[in-house]
């Protein structure tokens, strides 16, 4: 009966009764994954770690079929103790791979390839592009679940490291593997972790969007340190691309056929309409040369990268959906920004002589209404995003251009203290004082 139970959960209709659990590696062991574990046949080979410095840093995701576990692996940071001294590698030669062990499937399911993509998605979120294993030497090649895995990911031996009996090291590009992973689920199964998309797809915004708050121009904001300069810079850069968007969103509009998805740009067009002039009243009221804004400057570099990504994305490759990582991105940060931002921000601007900051702040202010809550543009882009991503490769392409796009935002955010930082500096030591000789009796 338990038997028929699991080809029946293997079928498209009983497939979502599975869950996966995904945990810090140095947990507790609950009882159904030592019970996985003492299953004959479960065990695939890979090396087995217990209480080892690997577990403190890595995940144990699990498939459950009710209270049973019928997979079960950890994923951890390859430079971490135990992998660096079996290679003899360098922990910079590990930072860009994961180990993978602990590997158990249920010898009577077909789980293999659904708990390999799971363990390497962590990876992908990691940002690393190896994973590595120490496997048995013995069942390389066997009939076994880690000669499937084998196959399954395209694991090739490392040479000239060392090896031999009992266990050799096997590695692979995290894309290659993810990738056959994929290829090897029947239907169902990729339905099941097509669940996992957007999720993916919003931890790594988190983590880049972690970063970019600790970047200068955030830190001066909290510090209460940001010169009016070094504001009117941003602002000036932010209205290259602000004042592009309602076009792009229209070339969008254009291209979508879907009618929710159009309808879906046609309500985020609505919400973008003349925001650039917002940013021209604040700069109006800073004294800055507002013409020059519109009709002459030219991005910095760092946003021009942005503009880029968003303008390749629909222009080019004319992809309504890929083009929602722009937004994804952008207006990811602006519905985070809160109440600590915008008083250390209103600080700084009063140290500037204006007792009225929100005659400056409109079009950040108006964002965080925009762009956040459970109604605003960025919770409306995550919802459809369910619905659009349908593949890893698209996921692949779509995560690529959140990376770009939130690396140019570091970038640019930084640049627009950094690159202004004379308005805002400090003297170290008291100035050499110059000589007071009229100009013509100065000789170089």
């Amino acid at each position: 009966m338990a038997r028929q139970h699991h080809h029946q959960a293997q079928d498209t209709n009983h497939f979502n009764e599975f869950r996966a659990v995904e945990v810090s590696a140095s947990a507790p062991l609950p009882a159904a994954i030592s019970a996985l574990e003492a299953t004959d046949g479960a065990a695939s080979g890979f090396l087995h770690l217990s209480g080892s410095t690997e577990l403190e840093q890595g995940r144990r995701i699990s498939l459950f079929d009710g209270e049973r576990c019928v997979a079960s692996g950890v994923v951890f940071p390859a430079e971490t103790g135990l992998l660096a001294r079996l290679t003899g590698l360098d922990a910079r030669d590990l930072a860009e791979s994961v180990g993978i062990t602990n590997v158990y499937v249920d010898p009577e399911t077909q789980l293999l390839p659904v708990l390999t993509y799971l363990l390497l998605r962590r990876a992908r979120i990691w940002e690393r592009h190896t994973a590595l294993a120490h496997v048995d030497a013995d069942l390389l090649g066997g009939a076994r679940d880690l000669a499937r895995w084998q196959r399954l990911t395209n694991l090739a031996s490392l040479r000239g490291l060392p090896g031999g009996s009992p266990r050799v090291p096997v590695a692979q590009r995290v894309d290659i593997a993810i990738h056959e992973a994929y290829q090897a689920m029947n239907q169902s199964q990729r339905d099941f972790v097509q669940q996992f998309f957007v999720p993916e797809a919003v931890e790594t915004l988190e983590i880049h969007i972690d970063r970019f708050f600790q970047t200068e121009f955030f830190r001066a904001v909290h510090e209460s340190r940001l010169s009016r300069e070094q504001y009117v810079y941003s602002m000036s850069n932010l209205h290259q691309f602000v004042r592009y968007t309602t076009r792009l969103i229209g070339r969008a509009v254009s291209l979508s056929s879907d009618e929710d998805l159009r309808n879906h740009w046609l309500h985020h067009l609505s919400g973008e309409i003349n925001h650039e002039k917002i940013i021209e009243k604040d700069l109006e009221f800073l004294g800055a040369d507002v013409d020059y804004v519109v009709h002459h400057m030219v991005p910095n570099k760092h946003n021009q990268q942005f503009m880029v990504v968003q303008e390749s994305a629909i222009a080019f490759h004319q992809d309504p959906v890929l083009f929602m990582a722009a937004p994804f991105a952008a207006e990811g940060w602006t519905a985070r920004l809160d109440k600590p931002f915008m008083d250390g921000l209103e600080k700084s601007i009063r140290s500037w002589g204006i007792e009225t900051p929100r005659h400056v702040t409109g079009f950040l202010a108006s964002h965080i209404n925009y762009d956040g809550g459970d109604d605003g543009h960025w919770e409306g882009t995550r919802r459809i995003l369910e619905r659009f991503i349908t593949s890893d490769q698209m996921l692949q392409r779509f995560l690529n251009l959140v990376h770009l796009a939130m690396e140019a935002f570091e970038k640019s955010y930084s640049s627009y203290v950094t690159e202004q930082r004379l308005w805002s500096a400090k003297p170290a030591r008291s100035a050499s004082a110059f000589s007071t000789q009229p100009l013509h009796d100065l000789r170089v």
